[in-house]
């Protein structure tokens, strides 16, 4: 008898590659699952590379702490430069400026929007800033409404024949203020801090004030004022001492006087002391001389070219 084996050659050749095509599905579903995933998971844990794409449109925003350069003109844009925090228009000596000009700038190269940092001479900076760009480079103008008001009361009259008491009485403050590390004693001679001629404590009064005794000779030349002075008389029937400003040879105004020394000058440049910090001689002769004491920029436009540099 012969046996006959039924032939399953076709139906398992089927079935295999029924297999084979589940596998390469598989395969296939597997991979795009795995790219999904490393896409997603990329893009929330790379955050910095994203951004870098969006870098160009960043734009200063309230809280921001931005670099920045500047250029801060008097009048008008090119006009005499008060402040910078560039360099080569600091140390250019063919670039106009400012009486007042700094060596160094005023606001420095960093600015906090919100912090409102320059607010004691000026309006905020914020809404000069917010909404530029890194790379921003633009001008804008403060007017002089919107600065620093003139006070007349800080442009003080010196006339050109002066008289100065002999005899000055001062508190113990303003006696410590003008000679510092003295020790206030009768008959202690004492140099004049600002007119540097011999002075000596006449006395001492019950309430703590001082009389002070000035003692210059006749022709006696006081080398401390932008100008040429001698003192020319002394009266002890008076009291005074008669001094002669000599402004001959004086042919530029808008010379800087140190306020600490005027603040030795009289009572009332005493008064304005805590109010200003360095005066100007605006106007010579023939019978004064005028210190101006108010901010360079009183009264004045003010502008500013700005370059954003970086947002920090």
């Amino acid at each position: 008898m012969i046996w006959h084996f039924p032939d399953f050659r076709y139906g398992v050749q089927g079935d295999e590659m029924k297999i084979e095509n589940k596998i390469w599905f598989g395969v296939i579903v597997g991979a795009v699952v795995v790219l999904l995933v490393s896409i997603i998971y990329f893009t929330a844990t790379r955050p910095d590379e994203v951004d870098t794409d969006t870098t160009s449109i960043r734009v200063v925003l309230e809280g921001d702490e931005v670099e920045y350069q500047y250029t801060c003109y008097l009048d008008r844009l090119g006009g005499p430069v008060f402040d910078t925090s560039d360099s080569s228009i600091r140390d250019d000596q063919q670039q106009q400026k400012a009486i007042s000009f700094l060596d160094y700038p005023m606001w420095g190269s960093i600015y906090i929007v919100g912090n409102h940092q320059d607010q004691d001479k000026f309006p905020t900076f914020d809404d000069k800033i917010i909404g530029h760009e890194v790379g921003d480079k633009y001008s804008f103008r403060f007017a002089k409404e919107e600065i620093i008001e003139y006070d007349d009361k800080l442009k003080v009259e010196i006339p050109i024949t002066e008289k100065i008491p002999l005899y000055q009485t001062v508190t113990s403050e303003r006696f410590a203020e003008m000679f510092e590390k003295e020790v206030p004693s009768n008959g202690l001679p004492l140099t004049h801090p600002l007119w540097k001629w011999d002075v000596i404590i006449e006395s001492m009064e019950e309430n703590g004030n001082i009389i002070l005794y000035n003692q210059p000779a006749v022709g006696f030349k006081i080398d401390s004022l932008p100008w040429e002075s001698d003192v020319v008389t002394l009266s002890s029937a008076d009291g005074t001492i008669t001094l002669k400003h000599d402004i001959s040879n004086r042919t530029n105004l808008n010379t800087i006087i140190n306020s600490f020394d005027y603040k030795h000058y009289n009572e009332k440049f005493y008064q304005l002391g805590s109010n200003w910090t360095v005066g100007r001689v605006t106007e010579m002769g023939p019978g004064n001389i005028i210190v101006d004491f108010n901010d360079e920029r009183a009264d004045r436009d003010v502008w500013f070219e700005v370059e954003i540099v970086e947002i920090l």
